[in-house]
């Protein structure tokens, strides 16, 4: 099938014939602009002089030209736009059915590994479990690969639908916290939760765990051994803001706009050779603008970088 279509590419020739063409045309035009702008700074005498009806009739000539190449250049960016638009659908379509049928084979290698692995099982021996084991890994960093692609196909083609439900949101970082020790205990970094006990929110609790984790588990991949990343939780009558702060290398100042940009990598790297997929930060921005809430970040080179979520108490419209 091919992905851009003839009427696609028509129209782009269109489009760059146009422009060629009205290229000489706004030239002619700018020459009889000057001249009417003389004509216009001299006096009435002068004007009485110096005009003639063979000279207006070609500025309105010009002005006549003006108007139907501003009509044709509409009418070629509306479909251009047009065309865009499809082949942007088109593209969230197939990166989510792609992504959807590859999860399948993945969660079967996923699990033909776990039971290989299985302290019962007496199928390998130490150098083959060494090698399931990296079958085991690399298929669960693909299979948070696919779900990440899932996410922004139904975000781009606008089919996030959140649920929400009254969340205590404190209970809903311990817990994160908790499934993400271990992520943590393997480079000896401390999580030290400092959490206000504020009033239930609504909030889709799996969307959020997915932002909790993003910023968390970033942290501890930037983080250098034996660090401490600490998470915020304050609120007021009006906002309830959610904090993660590391000591890691920073982001410097002129990479801090391209930080929520999908399949965006930047010059810092992970403290351990961490994979990442580089579109995280995208899908956070999302899920928090979801929630009608905002997410901004602070960062020095050498000291660390802070995220903050701020969440609005009660939903827009109650």
């Amino acid at each position: 099938m091919a992905l851009i279509h003839d009427n696609n590419t028509q129209n782009a020739d269109d489009a760059l014939d146009l422009m060629a063409e009205d290229t000489v045309v706004f030239r002619q035009e700018q020459q009889v602009l000057q001249w009417a702008d003389n004509i216009l700074n001299q006096s009435h005498a002068e004007q009485q002089q110096s005009v003639t009806r063979e000279e207006f009739v070609e500025l309105l000539t010009a002005y006549r030209k003006l108007i139907g190449v501003t009509k044709r250049v509409v009418r070629i960016s509306d479909l251009l736009q047009h065309d865009l638009k499809s082949l942007n659908e088109f593209k969230n379509h197939m990166l989510g059915v792609v992504a959807h049928d590859l999860r399948n084979p993945c969660a079967t290698i996923i699990g033909l590994a776990e039971l290989l692995l299985d302290d019962s099982s007496d199928c390998v021996n130490g150098d083959q479990a060494r090698f399931v084991q990296g079958i085991y890994r690399a298929s669960n960093e693909m299979l948070a690969l696919l779900n990440n692609l899932l996410d922004v196909s139904m975000i781009e083609s606008g089919r996030l639908v959140l649920r929400a439900v009254p969340v205590d949101f404190a209970t809903l970082i311990r817990q994160r916290i908790e499934l993400l020790g271990l992520q943590a205990e393997r480079k000896s970094i401390i999580l030290r939760p400092d959490l206000e006990q504020p009033p239930e929110i609504e909030c889709d609790p799996d969307r959020i765990s997915q932002v909790i984790d993003n910023l968390v588990g970033n942290a501890i991949k930037f983080s250098p051994h034996h660090a401490t990343i600490d998470l915020l939780l304050r609120c007021d009558e009006a906002l309830l803001t959610f904090a993660v702060r590391d000591h890691g290398p920073g982001i410097p100042a002129d990479e801090i706009n391209r930080l929520f940009g999908a399949f965006q990598k930047l010059s810092t790297r992970p403290t351990a050779g961490e994979p990442g997929s580089g579109f995280g930060l995208a899908i956070v921005r999302k899920i928090v603008s979801a929630h009608n809430g905002q997410i901004d970040v602070v960062s020095e080179v050498g000291k660390g970088t802070t995220f903050t979520v701020r969440l609005p108490l009660s939903r827009k419209g109650e």
